[in-house]
């Protein structure tokens, strides 16, 4: 995951996402074809995935009462199972008021 396209996020809202992938920066598998099964961003868990190309997208819901300020990481995995692909992004998002 090269890019995110929202970094900061208010409280209290749902966002769409959209996340980068680089197909020239994976390395033990080919990048999978279609939107990933599974997207995680900090302790949310995105929903209505889907892919274009390169990008994927999703939305997430900040509760209210949302840790502010902090960093989050992302997660995206494509495959269920025993054996899933998965991309990190570590400090991809922040909550902000």
């Amino acid at each position: 995951m090269t890019g995110v396209q929202t970094c900061a996020l208010p409280i209290w809202a749902t966002h769409t996402v959209v996340l980068e992938l680089d197909p020239t920066r994976v390395r033990r598998r080919p990048l999978p074809e279609g939107a990933p099964s599974w997207v995680q961003i900090g302790p949310w868990e995105g929903t209505k995935i889907s892919r274009e190309g390169n990008r994927v997208s999703c939305q997430i819901s900040i509760p209210p009462d949302a840790s502010r300020g902090q960093l989050v990481d992302c997660h995206i995995e494509f495959g269920t199972g025993a054996n899933p692909t998965v991309f990190k992004k570590n400090e991809a998002f922040r909550v902000i008021d």
